[in-house]
This record gives C-alpha cells, structure tokens and sequence, in this order.
C-alpha cells in the first residue's frame, strides 16, 4: 500500500512539474500575470511543497523532518497564495472585494507559516511534532479548501455563461472546455481536501497514516489528468472537443 501511494504522489510532482513549467514558458513569452501566477503555483505546490512533506514523513531524523515539514509548508502556501491571486486576477479584475480576499488571504498565510514553523522546530519527539500538526492543520486544510473552491466556483461561473456562446460560433470550444475542466479541478480538490481533513482529525491512526494520504494521492492523480487535458492536452482530445462543439452547432 505504501508503495502505491508513493508512486501516485511522485506521478502527482511529475505531472504538476510538468504543467507549472509548461504554463511558466508561456508566462515568459506573454509576460502574462495570469500564467505566471498559476505555472508558479503548480510548481511551487506539487514540485516542492509535496516532495518535501512526503521526504520529511520518511525520514528517521526528528529535527531534519520537522525542518522539511516548515519548508514544505511555507511553499504549500505560497503556492495557494499564488492561486488565490490567479483566480482574483482572470475571474474577478478590479473587484475591491477580491483584493480584500488577498490581503486577508496573505495575512492568514503569513501567521499560519510562522506559527506553525516555531511549534514544529520547537519540537523534540515525534509525539510533540505530530501535536503541534494537529493544532495547525486547520489553518492548511481551510486555506486549500477556499483556494480550490473559489477557483472552481469562478470557472464554473464563467463556464456557465459561455457554453452556450459555442453552438452560435461566438466562443473557442477548446476555452469553454478549459473552464469546465478547470471547474472540475476545484471540485475533486474540494472533495480531497474535506476528506483528508475529516481523515487526519479522527483520532485512527491507520485512517490518518494510511488512508489520508492514499485517497489524498487518488484525488491528487485525477487532478493531474484533468489538468494534462486542460493544458497539455493530446492532438485526439482536443480535435473531439471540437468535433462535439460543431455537431452541437448543427444540431
């Protein structure tokens, strides 16, 4: 069990190294805020943030892994700020109440990286490390929780409206399919990230240990195939996406 979850969470870093960097050479061209904001995010999130917890769970050494769980964790939010900003900047530029949501969102991030880095470095044994988690975890649950579901509440939104724009002509299919997909991508890490909440709180260890990580690995290799077909995705895919779109026009 424990080698399927290692393998579905190095296919998570690969595919989300693959995709932030994709998306990031695109940033460099366009000098694009929106693309630099999520390559940078994916990167940071699946290149970094993940490997790093995951290394510091195996390793024997108290004080080198909770070194690794602080630097996972402040390039976990750093990468969730970065997706906050994303959907601010495409979904709702020039709304106050967006640049309100990042301020606090920065704010929040900023208290959770410093408090929780001093709890863990502060600790001695793995029953002081894993104490200090628990009374953190929160923070890092409800902050996903919130970036994801504002991201695919947002694509949805906006998916919504332009749909029906495609059978008239007047929007790209392979856009609109973007938004859906992305909106999709919002609602499985919802779902992943209750589920690994609900899992790390309920006191079991095996359901905290083993089964956290590994639905938090199933949820994390969907994710990555939507977002291949969202932005790396094969000539097949998107040469149906438009097949659909033109049967539909016609219809």
């Amino acid at each position: 069990m424990q080698i399927m979850v290692l393998t579905a969470l190095a296919t998570l870093c690969v595919v989300w190294i693959v995709v932030g960097t994709k998306i990031l050479l695109v940033a460099r061209r366009s000098r694009g805020y929106a693309e630099f904001s999520l390559g940078l995010s994916f990167f940071l999130m699946g290149g970094i943030g993940v490997p790093l917890n995951a290394a510091g769970r195996l390793l024997a050494s108290v004080e080198v892994a909770q070194v690794l769980a602080v630097i996972s964790s402040a390039f976990s939010v750093a990468g969730l700020v970065l997706l906050f900003s994303f959907t601010a900047h495409v979904f709702h530029r020039g709304r106050r109440w967006a640049q309100v949501v990042l301020v606090l969102v920065v704010a929040v991030g900023l208290y959770y990286v410093v408090g929780h880095g001093i709890e863990r470095l502060a600790s001695e044994t793995r029953e002081e490390a894993l104490a200090a988690q628990l009374r953190w975890t929160l923070f890092a649950v409800v902050g996903a929780l919130l970036a994801f579901a504002w991201a695919g509440v947002s694509a949805f939104g906006h998916w919504w409206k332009l749909r029906k724009r495609v059978a008239f002509g007047l929007a790209d299919p392979i856009v609109v399919n973007r938004m859906l997909l992305w909106s999709l991508f919002g609602l499985i890490s919802v779902a992943t990230t209750v589920t690994a909440g609900l899992l790390f709180y309920s006191g079991n260890a095996i359901a905290r240990d083993l089964i956290q990580p590994t639905t938090t690995s199933l949820g994390g290799l969907a994710d990555s195939v939507i977002l291949l077909l969202a932005f790396a995705p094969p000539k097949a895919y998107l040469e149906a996406v438009r097949r659909r779109a033109a049967a539909g026009a016609s219809a």
